[in-house]
C-alpha cells in the first residue's frame, strides 16, 4: 500500500511546484532562463500542444540540422543524458557534445546546427492593481503577479539571444532540485517521439500528434501501467484508482518505478507528470509511456484558460492522481 501523500516529501511531489536548492540544482545556476509572459487575449491552450514551440516547421528544421548535445557540467546528469540520447534520440544528426554555453555559441553562428540541452522555463504574469493617489483618486497600475518555473529539455538554434526554442518538454525533478535519471529518459524519449510524429504530419503537426497518441491509447489495454505511489492523491485509494482506470495497473515505490523506466521493461507502461509553466502556475500533463520503446501511449491533461493574470485552473489540473485525473487516465485508453 502506498504511504499517505502527507508523508511523501522525499522524492517527487515538491518538484512539481518549484526548484529548491541552489547548490544541488544545476538548473538554478543556469543563466539562460526562458521567460513567458501570458498574452492579453484569453486563449484555450492544451499543455500537450504547448510542448512544441513552433510545430511542424520547427521540427523540419531540427531534422535537417546537426544536433550538438549541450552538457551541464554535472557528470551524473550528463551521463544520464548521453545514455538516453543514445537509446532514444533519432531526430536530426547528432554531431558530438560540448558544454551548453559553447554549443549555443556554435549554433548561433551556424544555421545548420542546433543544441539539445537542459534549460529553465519561467512563466510570469501581470495584474492590475488599484492605487490611491494624494488627490484621493484611484488609478490602475500593472504589478507582477504569480510566476512559475520548470526544468525543460529543449532543442534550440541559439538565435534570438539564445532563446529560439524549436521544441521543448518539461520534466520533473526531485524535491531538492536534482534530476532523476528516469526523468531524463522520459524527457528524451517523449520529446523525440513528439518530434518524429509531428514530422510525419500531412498538414497540422499538432493535430496529427494528438490524433496519433489517441490511436495508440488502445495499446495500454495489453500492458501493465506502473504508477508511482506518491502520485496517488490522499483522497483516492489505490483500489478506487484501479477501478476507475479499468486496466492492469501496479502502484509501486520510487525504486521499483525507476527500474521499470531505466530497464525498458517489456509489456510495461509507466506514468510520469510533466509540469509546464503557464499563466504563473503549472499545468500538469500526465504522460503514459511505453517503457520499452519510449513512445507516448496517452496523455491525461486539462483544458485551461490563460489570460494576462494568473491561469484559470480546472479541477482536472492536478499533480497527483485524483478522481478526475483517474478518469482521464481511463479516457486516454478508450477515447479516440
Amino acid at each position: 500500500m502506498p504511504r499517505p501523500v502527507s508523508e511523501m516529501r522525499g522524492k517527487w511531489l515538491p518538484y512539481l511546484y518549484s526548484c529548491h536548492s541552489p547548490t544541488a540544482c544545476w538548473q538554478n545556476k543556469h543563466p539562460l532562463t526562458r521567460t513567458c509572459l501570458t498574452g492579453l487575449l484569453v486563449l484555450l491552450l492544451l499543455p500537450l500542444t504547448a510542448q512544441l514551440a513552433n510545430s511542424k516547421k520547427a521540427i523540419t528544421e531540427i531534422r535537417r540540422s546537426k544536433i550538438i548535445l549541450g552538457l551541464t557540467g554535472d557528470e551524473q546528469i550528463d551521463q544520464a543524458l548521453r545514455t538516453a540520447v543514445d537509446t532514444f534520440w533519432r531526430v536530426g544528426r547528432l554531431s558530438g557534445e560540448m558544454p551548453y554555453e559553447e554549443a549555443l555559441e556554435v549554433a548561433n553562428k551556424d544555421d545548420g546546427t542546433m543544441v539539445l540541452y537542459f534549460d529553465n522555463m519561467t512563466s510570469e504574469t501581470s495584474m492590475l492593481q488599484n492605487q490611491f493617489g494624494q488627490s484621493g483618486l484611484t488609478r490602475q497600475t500593472w504589478v507582477p503577479g504569480p510566476s512559475s518555473r520548470s526544468l525543460i529539455l529543449t532543442v534550440s538554434s541559439g538565435k534570438r539571444l539564445k532563446r529560439d526554442m524549436k521544441a521543448f518538454l518539461a520534466l520533473p525533478t526531485d524535491d531538492d532540485g536534482t534530476v532523476p535519471e528516469a526523468a531524463v529518459h522520459f524527457a528524451v524519449s517523449a520529446l523525440n517521439d513528439m518530434c518524429a510524429t509531428v514530422a510525419r504530419a500531412p498538414k497540422s503537426g499538432v493535430a496529427h500528434l494528438k490524433a496519433t497518441i489517441a490511436k495508440r491509447g488502445r495499446r495500454l489495454k495489453t500492458k501493465t501501467l506502473y504508477v508511482l505511489d506518491e502520485l496517488i492523491d490522499k483522497k483516492l485509494t489505490v483500489d478506487e484508482f484501479t477501478e476507475l482506470y479499468g486496466y492492469r495497473v501496479e502502484v509501486v515505490d520510487y525504486e521499483d518505478w525507476s527500474q521499470i523506466v531505466l530497464n525498458r521493461q517489456e509489456e510495461a507502461a509507466y506514468s510520469i507528470v510533466s509540469p509546464t509553466p503557464m499563466g504563473g502556475n503549472h499545468v500538469y500533463a500526465h504522460y503514459l509511456m511505453d517503457a520499452a520503446s519510449g513512445t507516448i501511449l496517452g496523455v491525461a491533461y486539462p483544458k485551461v484558460a490563460v489570460a494576462l493574470g494568473p491561469i484559470n485552473l480546472s479541477k482536472g489540473n492536478s499533480a497527483t492522481i485524483n478522481e478526475k485525473m483517474a478518469e482521464m487516465y481511463h479516457e486516454a485508453v478508450t477515447v479516440r
